[in-house]
């Protein structure tokens, strides 16, 4: 057999240790087709949701980034999201990512953070994304 054999029949099971560390639950959305609101008067979109699962957020470093832009502050914090690779194709830059539960750390639930960046990658055992969070 050859390397890349090897590899091919243990991606799966390698996969599945990956997904198996994916304790919270996520949902990926993006604005959909704007639809004119007759009582608002205003074009609006209803998001559509591209992935909805388990995940697992890690912090990219221990820093956050502060900054001032139209004169209002901010603060970006830098996270990976991984996704199980099957399911997830669909994620693009900027799309939207709620946490929706987590149970090893509560407080994650409810934020929201976005896709800075597409996941793409040979041989992954995760779809592992940039994604940021401005407060």
């Amino acid at each position: 057999m050859s390397f890349g054999a090897d590899i091919a029949r243990v991606i799966p099971e390698l996969r599945a240790a990956a997904e198996s560390a994916m304790r919270g639950q996520y949902r990926v959305t993006r604005a959909g087709a704007e639809v004119w609101n007759p009582v608002t008067m205003q074009n609006e979109s209803t998001p559509v949701t591209v992935f909805e699962g388990p995940g697992r957020l890690r912090s990219v470093n221990t820093q956050d980034r502060a900054g001032n832009a139209a004169d209002q502050s901010f603060i970006e914090s830098q996270f990976i999201l991984s996704l199980p690779v099957d399911g997830s194709e669909g994620v693009a830059k900027d799309d939207v990512v709620e946490c929706l539960s987590e149970p090893t750390d509560t407080a994650l639930v409810g934020r929201k953070f976005v896709v800075t960046w597409p996941s793409a990658q040979s041989d992954a055992t995760a779809r592992r994304l940039p994604v940021r969070e401005t407060l």
